[in-house]
C-alpha cells in the first residue's frame, strides 16, 4: 500500500460521508460536475517531455479550485430548490459520493503520474491503481451490461479465445 493509496481511502471516504449528509441531487451534481472537470483540465499522462512537477502543480490547482466551484453551486442549489427523493435520497448520495469520490482520486493519480513518471513506486506498487486509475471493474460492469440482451454470451467469448 502506497500514499496515493491512502490518499485515495480518505477522499473517498470523506466524499461518501459529504453527500450521503447533503442527499443525492447536489451529489449528483458534484458527480457530473467533477467527471466534466476531469475531462476538462487535461491530466492525460506525461507526455513528450517527461515528468513536470510544475504541470502537475497547475493541473491539482484546477481540480481543487474546480472542485470548489461545482462544491459551491450544488450547494446553493440545494439550498434553492431542496429535492428529496425520498428514503433512499442518503444511501444514492452515498454511492454518488463513491464515484466522486473515485473521480477525484483519480486525480490525485493523474497528479502522480505528472509529478513522477508511471515508474514510480508510488504508482507502480499502488494496490488501488487498476481501480482507480486504470478503471478496471468499472469498465468490467460497463462490458457486461453492453452485452445485456445482445452481443456473444459468455460460453461463445470463451469458445472464441479457446
Amino acid at each position: 500500500m502506497t500514499w496515493l493509496d491512502l490518499v485515495t481511502i480518505v477522499i473517498c471516504s470523506a466524499v461518501v460521508v459529504v453527500e450521503a449528509a447533503r442527499g443525492f441531487v447536489p451529489a449528483m451534481i458534484d458527480l457530473i460536475g467533477v467527471l466534466v472537470l476531469l475531462s476538462m483540465a487535461g491530466g492525460g499522462g506525461v507526455g513528450v517531455s517527461g515528468p513536470s512537477p510544475g504541470r502537475a502543480g497547475t493541473y491539482l490547482a484546477i481540480v481543487v479550485v474546480g472542485a470548489a466551484v461545482i462544491a459551491t453551486a450544488s450547494t446553493l442549489f440545494n439550498k434553492y430548490t431542496k429535492w428529496d427523493i425520498g428514503p433512499f435520497d442518503r444511501a444514492l448520495a452515498g454511492l454518488m459520493g463513491v464515484g466522486t469520490g473515485i473521480a477525484l482520486s483519480h486525480a490525485a493519480f493523474d497528479a502522480a503520474l505528472l509529478a513522477y513518471g508511471a515508474s514510480h513506486p508510488a504508482l507502480a506498487h499502488s494496490l488501488l491503481r487498476a481501480e482507480v486509475y486504470e478503471f478496471r471493474t468499472a469498465k468490467a460492469i460497463a462490458n457486461a451490461l453492453r452485452n445485456l440482451g445482445g452481443g456473444k454470451t459468455a460460453v461463445e467469448e470463451a469458445r472464441d479465445k479457446g
